[in-house]
C-alpha cells in the first residue's frame, strides 16, 4: 500500500480535505436540524405500496459490465434495515455512530451508512479522505 500512496494517488486524497466547520455559515449552506426547526411539516398525503413502488433507481455494472438501474423499493430498505438490526444487536436506536467509509453510489454503502444512520438516528461520519492502516 506504500506503493499507492507516493504515487498521484497521495496528492489527489490530499486535496479531498473535510471543509471547515463553521461552512454553513456561508450563503447557501444549512444545516438540517436549522431547516427541520424553522419549516413547519406539511407533507402531501401519498398512496405508496411499499413492495411495489421503487424507492431507488441505483445504477451497477453487475457481472455483464453493462450500466443497469436495479429497482429498490420501500420494502427492499426495510428489509436491509432489519438484516442490519439483526446482525447487530448490541446498537441502539438513536445513540450510535456510523462510519460512513463505502461509497454513497453503491449499494451497500447508500444503505448500510446512509439509510441505516438516517433510521436508526445515528450520527453519520463521512470519511472524505482514504484513510490506511497497513504500512
Amino acid at each position: 500500500m506504500k506503493l499507492i500512496g507516493k504515487s498521484i494517488l497521495k496528492s489527489f486524497y490530499q486535496r479531498m480535505a473535510a471543509p471547515a466547520p463553521d461552512i454553513y455559515l456561508q450563503k447557501g449552506f444549512y444545516r438540517l436540524h436549522d431547516l427541520i426547526k424553522s419549516h413547519k411539516a406539511s407533507p402531501p398525503k401519498i398512496a405508496i405500496d411499499i413492495r411495489k413502488d421503487i424507492i431507488m433507481l441505483p445504477y451497477t455494472g453487475g457481472t455483464t459490465g453493462q450500466p443497469k438501474g436495479v429497482m429498490l423499493t420501500h420494502y427492499n430498505m426495510i428489509a436491509a434495515l432489519e438484516m442490519m438490526r439483526r446482525y447487530f444487536p448490541m446498537l441502539e436506536e438513536g445513540n450510535g455512530n456510523v462510519l460512513a467509509y463505502m461509497p454513497f453510489y453503491h449499494a451497500a454503502g447508500h444503505i448500510t451508512c446512509v439509510i441505516s444512520g438516517i433510521l436508526e438516528g445515528g450520527t453519520l461520519i463521512v470519511l472524505t479522505t482514504r484513510i490506511s492502516t497497513i504500512s
